[in-house]
């Protein structure tokens, strides 16, 4: 699979494949040529973050559409940084969109996008604090509201001016 055996991935990849029955594995790679990733780019995403082959296939389909239909990204996004598919939907990925989008409507940030999302959902949680909920907190108040509140897919309701499902 071109793996570098010193690298860290390397393990993660022996690991990943190790719990799966061959069948499984090549199911698997079947279901990301449904999901519309190439081979290429499904080998790429593997060698990057291996563990993201081991997620059920509910999470891995959840978080593709909401990336592709909520966020607009391109497959080659999430194909760039397979890690997010590994985030929660529902305490990381969803909150932090929701910080950016009410960030970019309030004019305090530039134009909500795959990388500007992505480098937002890597980040650990003290940072993305810092970064986008502290500094705004006097300017947008509700934000840092929502933010605590951990936004759930149960609390959204139309008209929030969050992400609606």
């Amino acid at each position: 699979m071109g793996f570098d055996s010193s690298s860290s991935m390397f393990v993660h990849a022996i690991i990943v494949m190790s719990y799966m029955s061959k069948s499984n594995w090549e199911e698997r790679w079947a279901f990301m040529r449904n999901l519309g990733f190439s081979h290429a780019e499904s080998l790429s995403m593997f060698k990057k973050h291996p563990c993201s082959f081991g997620l059920s296939k509910e999470k891995v389909q959840s978080r593709v559409e909401f990336f592709t239909v909520k966020q607009n990204f391109e497959m080659s996004d999430i194909v760039k940084n397979p890690v997010i598919l590994a985030l929660s939907l529902e305490k990381r990925i969803i909150p932090r969109c929701n910080v950016l989008e009410i960030l970019y409507s309030n004019g305090l940030i530039g134009r909500v996008n795959a990388g500007s999302v992505t480098t937002a959902l890597k980040l650990n949680e003290v940072k993305f604090i810092e970064k986008y909920v502290t500094k705004y907190q006097v300017t947008v108040p509700e934000m840092v509201h929502a933010y605590k509140r951990q936004i759930g897919l149960a609390d959204l309701k139309e008209g929030d001016g969050f992400y609606k499902m």
